[in-house]
Protein backbone atom coordinates (compact mmCIF):
# COMPACT_ATOMS: atom_id res chain seq x y z
CA UNK A 1 0.00 0.00 0.00
CA UNK A 2 2.48 2.62 0.82
CA UNK A 3 4.64 1.18 -1.72
CA UNK A 4 2.00 2.24 -4.43
CA UNK A 5 1.60 5.48 -3.03
CA UNK A 6 5.00 6.45 -3.18
CA UNK A 7 4.95 5.15 -6.55
CA UNK A 8 2.11 7.13 -7.64
CA UNK A 9 3.75 10.47 -6.03
CA UNK A 10 6.96 10.18 -7.90
CA UNK A 11 5.44 9.95 -10.99
CA UNK A 12 3.07 12.70 -10.38
CA UNK A 13 6.29 14.83 -9.40
CA UNK A 14 8.36 14.08 -12.25
CA UNK A 15 4.97 14.67 -14.56
CA UNK A 16 4.69 17.92 -12.71
CA UNK A 17 8.70 18.54 -13.53
CA UNK A 18 7.84 17.44 -17.00
CA UNK A 19 5.22 20.14 -17.55
CA UNK A 20 7.57 22.56 -16.25
CA UNK A 21 9.78 21.92 -18.78
CA UNK A 22 7.45 21.95 -21.53
CA UNK A 23 6.49 25.23 -20.15
CA UNK A 24 9.59 26.48 -20.03
CA UNK A 25 10.71 25.26 -23.59
CA UNK A 26 7.82 26.94 -24.73
CA UNK A 27 8.48 30.20 -23.07
CA UNK A 28 12.30 30.11 -24.50
CA UNK A 29 10.83 29.18 -28.11
CA UNK A 30 8.59 32.11 -28.19
CA UNK A 31 11.22 34.67 -26.98
CA UNK A 32 13.62 33.19 -29.58
CA UNK A 33 10.56 34.00 -32.34
CA UNK A 34 10.40 37.66 -31.10
CA UNK A 35 14.25 38.36 -31.02
CA UNK A 36 14.44 36.46 -34.33
CA UNK A 37 11.31 38.41 -36.31
CA UNK A 38 12.83 41.78 -34.58
CA UNK A 39 16.09 40.80 -36.01
CA UNK A 40 15.12 40.06 -39.05
CA UNK A 41 12.90 43.26 -39.20
CA UNK A 42 15.69 45.66 -38.25
CA UNK A 43 18.46 43.69 -40.83
CA UNK A 44 15.37 44.24 -43.73
CA UNK A 45 14.82 47.82 -42.76
CA UNK A 46 18.31 48.53 -43.06
CA UNK A 47 18.36 47.00 -46.15
CA UNK A 48 15.57 48.87 -47.50
CA UNK A 49 17.02 52.06 -46.90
Amino acid sequence: MSDRFIDKYSKQKTGSTGNELIRTACFIFLLFLVYYETINHHIMHHAAS
